[in-house]
């Protein structure tokens, strides 16, 4: 099981220079929020993600003939 402390531990364990990038002080703010505050925790979830595939290719739309 998972907890709002571990993405926390996780972000702490990353190069400074890194942890100071936009995408993943989004990703600290949201979890913050979600733990102080009683925020939403999707939204913390969802920062993170961006975080974590910030620069990579997002996954092609599959076509319609695909879809099944």
């Amino acid at each position: 099981m998972f907890t709002l402390k571990d993405p926390g531990e996780y972000i702490a364990a990353l190069p400074a220079k890194v942890s100071r990038q936009e995408h993943w002080q989004t990703a600290v703010r949201e979890l913050l929020i979600s733990a102080k505050r009683g925020g939403i925790i999707l939204l913390a979830e969802w920062a993170m993600r961006q975080a974590i595939h910030h620069g990579s290719e997002p996954a092609p739309v599959p076509r319609k003939s695909e879809r099944g």
